[in-house]
Protein backbone atom coordinates (compact mmCIF):
# COMPACT_ATOMS: atom_id res chain seq x y z
CA UNK A 1 0.00 0.00 0.00
CA UNK A 2 1.39 3.39 -1.18
CA UNK A 3 2.64 5.84 1.90
CA UNK A 4 2.35 8.75 0.00
CA UNK A 5 -0.89 10.05 1.21
CA UNK A 6 -1.25 8.41 4.54
CA UNK A 7 -4.71 8.65 5.56
CA UNK A 8 -6.08 9.80 2.94
CA UNK A 9 -9.69 8.70 2.66
CA UNK A 10 -9.05 6.89 -0.96
CA UNK A 11 -6.35 4.80 1.05
CA UNK A 12 -8.54 3.70 3.96
CA UNK A 13 -11.18 2.29 1.48
CA UNK A 14 -8.70 0.66 -0.65
CA UNK A 15 -7.45 -1.52 2.76
CA UNK A 16 -11.21 -1.70 3.27
CA UNK A 17 -12.00 -3.36 -0.03
CA UNK A 18 -9.23 -5.42 -0.19
CA UNK A 19 -8.88 -6.98 2.83
CA UNK A 20 -12.77 -6.91 4.49
CA UNK A 21 -14.45 -7.23 0.74
CA UNK A 22 -16.05 -4.09 1.39
CA UNK A 23 -18.59 -5.95 3.53
CA UNK A 24 -21.59 -4.08 5.57
CA UNK A 25 -21.63 -0.31 5.77
CA UNK A 26 -17.78 1.10 4.94
CA UNK A 27 -15.90 2.83 7.15
CA UNK A 28 -18.23 5.09 9.50
CA UNK A 29 -17.23 8.72 10.05
CA UNK A 30 -15.97 8.44 13.88
CA UNK A 31 -13.87 5.50 12.24
CA UNK A 32 -12.56 7.55 9.57
CA UNK A 33 -11.00 9.79 12.38
CA UNK A 34 -9.68 7.59 14.23
CA UNK A 35 -7.76 5.97 11.43
CA UNK A 36 -6.86 9.52 10.31
CA UNK A 37 -5.37 10.56 13.60
CA UNK A 38 -3.49 6.96 13.99
CA UNK A 39 -2.08 7.86 10.70
CA UNK A 40 -1.08 11.50 11.20
CA UNK A 41 1.20 9.89 13.62
CA UNK A 42 -1.17 11.03 16.87
CA UNK A 43 -1.33 9.32 20.19
CA UNK A 44 -4.79 8.13 19.88
CA UNK A 45 -7.73 6.71 22.17
CA UNK A 46 -10.88 5.69 20.58
CA UNK A 47 -13.87 5.46 22.89
CA UNK A 48 -16.97 3.64 21.23
CA UNK A 49 -19.69 1.48 22.06
CA UNK A 50 -19.63 -2.30 21.94
CA UNK A 51 -20.06 -3.19 18.38
CA UNK A 52 -19.25 -0.13 16.87
CA UNK A 53 -15.94 -1.07 14.84
CA UNK A 54 -13.08 -0.25 17.49
CA UNK A 55 -11.36 -3.36 15.87
CA UNK A 56 -11.71 -2.37 12.13
CA UNK A 57 -9.43 1.42 13.20
CA UNK A 58 -6.28 -0.89 14.28
CA UNK A 59 -6.65 -3.13 11.45
CA UNK A 60 -6.52 -0.61 9.03
CA UNK A 61 -4.42 1.51 10.72
CA UNK A 62 -1.96 -1.31 11.06
CA UNK A 63 -2.32 -2.50 7.89
CA UNK A 64 -1.60 0.97 6.14
CA UNK A 65 1.36 1.43 8.18
CA UNK A 66 2.77 -2.00 7.82
CA UNK A 67 5.16 -3.81 10.97
CA UNK A 68 3.78 -4.44 14.02
CA UNK A 69 0.47 -2.79 15.63
CA UNK A 70 0.14 -3.52 19.57
CA UNK A 71 -3.37 -3.04 20.46
CA UNK A 72 -3.98 -2.44 24.32
CA UNK A 73 -7.47 -2.82 25.83
CA UNK A 74 -8.86 -3.36 29.04
CA UNK A 75 -10.57 -6.73 29.87
CA UNK A 76 -12.78 -7.75 33.05
CA UNK A 77 -11.74 -10.11 34.95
Amino acid sequence: MSRANPGSNTQIDQIFQTHFGGVGHGVRPTQRKIIQSVLAGNNTLGLMPTGSGKSLCYWIAGMALGGVTLVIFPSQP
